[in-house]
């Protein structure tokens, strides 16, 4: 599949939300070398988004959690340069394994090394935020089609003390912020990227990989988001650099600040303490 494609993009979330739900109550799950959990549902799904994603005999690719190891030299450097699918079957794995509720499936298209395009789905709250252009819909309610799609436009709002802060679980272990917000560490970036586009949380701050980053940092960016890294650069919509090279290959390498305004993104990056 090439095009980004809104209606077909609907039907294969609703069949990733319908493999996840299946496995929801109980499901097998085994641990990674850094400890993280993947279930029986992760892996289904991704091998059913490479079946409709992935075309390498037409230069279309795909990069994925749970595959990203086996894929081949050649292949990435192909899928950096030319049209790459990016995809997290279940982002917040930790609480699908608890059967919290927010965790859902990302999907993100890149072209030519830039990612353009996110969406993000999660089941159990029947929400769905997907990109089109210079456009962003998004439903509560979403019935496995675009029809309950509407239009969305991000409602600025003053940053104070009321809002709520979403941070990375290695900041919540090993870091301090040092602001009288409340934070949460929910271990589920699509569900702190579609929460920071309707307003629950505040500001963001995250260090993760490029499939849990990809889909919903393109919202954001079109909705008008700023984002600042520790080193004071913004956040980049590009597989370059570290995300392509190195042995941290697909991890941003230092937390990123994500909040509607520089001014606010400023002041909370200077608020946090990392180790």
């Amino acid at each position: 599949m090439k095009d980004w494609d809104i209606k077909k993009l609907c039907e294969i979330l609703e069949d990733c939300g319908k493999i996840a739900l299946r496995h929801y109550e109980c499901p097998a799950y085994e641990f990674k070398k850094d400890h993280s959990v993947v279930t029986v549902a992760d892996v289904e799904i991704e091998q059913y988004l490479s079946s409709v994603l992935s075309s390498p005999e037409d230069s279309t690719f795909m990069i994925g959690e749970e595959s990203s190891d086996s894929l081949p030299e050649d292949y990435i450097r192909a899928a950096l340069r030319g049209t790459t699918w990016i995809v997290d079957p279940i982002d917040g794995t930790a609480p699908y394994s608890n059967r919290i509720p927010v965790w859902g499936t990302s999907i993100a298209l890149a072209r030519n090394g830039i990612i353009e395009e996110g969406a993000i789905y999660i089941p159990i709250l029947k929400e769905l935020i997907i990109s089109s252009g210079p456009d962003i819909f998004y439903t509560d309610s979403f019935d496995g089609t675009a029809s309950s799609l509407r239009k969305f436009h991000f409602t600025p709002f003053e940053f104070d003390a009321k809002g709520i802060i979403s941070i990375s679980q290695l900041l919540s272990k090993k870091g301090e912020v040092n602001m009288p917000n409340t934070v949460q560490a929910i271990s589920s970036c699509v569900y702190s990227f579609t929460s920071m586009a309707l307003g629950r949380y505040a500001a963001y701050v995250v260090k993760a990989k490029i499939w849990d980053i990809a889909a919903g940092w393109a919202i954001l960016s079109k909705l008008g988001f700023s984002s600042i890294t520790e080193s004071g650069e913004a956040l980049p919509l590009s597989l370059s650099g570290p995300f392509a090279e190195g042995p941290t290959r697909w991890a941003m390498p230092e937390h990123a600040v994500i909040a509607y305004g520089q001014e606010t993104v400023n002041n909370v990056i200077k608020s946090l303490r990392f180790q």
